[in-house]
This record gives C-alpha cells, structure tokens and sequence, in this order.
C-alpha cells in the first residue's frame, strides 16, 4: 500500500531533521566550490530563465502564494529564525555595508557645502544625491 501524504511527510521530517549533521559534513567535505560550478554554467542558466516557459513557471509560483499563507507561517516560525539567521550573516553585512558608507561619506563632503536657498535648490540637491548614488557600484 502506497504511503499517504502525510506518512510522506512524517518520514521526510524525521529525516531531513537527523540529517543535520550530516549536511554540516557534506558541506566540509566540498572539493569543488559549487558556486565556481555554476559560473561555469551561466549561459544555460541565463537561456532558461529568460524563456517564456520559465516566465510562466514563475508566474504561476508566485500567482499560488497567498498573503495569508506567508502570514501563517511566520506565525508558526516565529522570530527567532529571522534573528538567528541575521545574527548569523552580521559580519557578511558588516563587509558588503562598509563600501556603500565609503560612497556616502565621499558624496556627502561635496553636498553639504552646497547652499539651499530655494525649494529648487532643495529638489535640486535630492535628485542630484540620487544620481549620485547610483553611481555606486559593489565591487566584484
């Protein structure tokens, strides 16, 4: 007799959630960086997702997701996982967030000296920051 849905899902959970462990040695033991893998795949990456099949896989994902559905699960989830995880990355953030300050702190010198007298000058010096900022680009 074939298992149910839920006996599937039973199993999968005692599993995966054994398998901790496992998945910590399986990423130690990495030879190759699968990151350099897929580099080298880019090209069939980038024909694939610019297809109309994936469009239309990505839409009909997304169109299944429903408000409430999200809702719902963080409920269950809880905030930990959400600190945890930021916890986790504060130094990655720390590296990719000091570069874009640089970029600030070199633009800010040039746009506090300026002299607003009117709401021109004003609207002037934001959309000019604005460009400005998009000038800046994340090192490779």
């Amino acid at each position: 007799m074939p298992m149910t849905a839920a006996q599937v899902k039973q199993k999968w959970l005692n599993r995966s959630t054994a398998a901790g462990q496992d998945w910590v040695d399986g990423i130690q033991n990495l030879t190759e960086n699968p990151a350099e893998k897929a580099i080298a795949k880019a090209d069939y990456w980038q024909q694939r997702v610019s297809s109309e099949d994936a469009k239309s896989k990505f839409k009909s994902s997304l169109g299944a997701v429903k408000l409430s559905d999200i809702k719902a699960k963080v409920a269950k989830l809880g905030a930990s996982r959400y600190t945890s995880g930021i916890t986790a990355s504060a130094d990655k953030f720390e590296k990719r967030i000091a570069p874009v300050l640089e970029h600030i702190a070199a633009g800010k010198s040039e746009f506090d000296r300026r002299v607003i007298l009117t709401i021109d000058d004003s609207a002037q010096k934001a959309a000019d920051w604005v460009r400005y900022m998009a000038t800046y680009k994340r090192a490779a």
